[in-house]
C-alpha cells in the first residue's frame, strides 16, 4: 500500500513511485486529489491543516471511519493507475 499526502496547499508524496499528484479543484470544504498509483493496488491518502499530517482531517482518518484513507472507498474513482480522490466528504460516525 503507498502512502500520499495533502496539505493546506502543499501535496507531498509521502512515500516514492506515486507521481503526477495534483490538486485539480478546492472549495471551502473540498478538494479534489488526482494521481498516478504506481501498481493496481490500493493507495491510502493523508490530509491535514498541519505540515504534520497531525491531526488528519476527519474524512481521511481511518481511526473515526473504517477505510476513509483508502483510495479504494465508494466516492474515489480510478482507471487503471489513474485515480481521483475527493477529500471533504461529510460523514456520520457510527456509534
Amino acid at each position: 500500500m503507498r502512502r500520499i499526502g495533502i496539505g493546506l496547499v502543499i501535496v507531498q508524496v509521502a512515500f516514492g513511485a506515486v507521481g503526477n499528484v495534483a490538486v485539480r479543484g478546492v472549495t471551502s470544504t473540498q478538494a479534489i486529489l488526482t494521481y498516478t498509483a504506481p501498481d493496481a493496488g490500493v493507495c491510502s491518502v493523508e490530509a491535514s491543516e498541519s505540515a504534520t499530517y497531525r491531526p488528519l482531517v476527519h474524512d481521511v482518518d481511518p481511526v473515526l471511519f473504517v477505510g476513509a484513507n483508502l483510495d479504494s472507498r465508494a466516492e474515489s474513482m480510478s482507471s487503471g493507475r489513474e485515480r481521483v480522490f475527493v477529500i471533504g466528504k461529510r460523514r456520520r460516525r457510527r456509534h
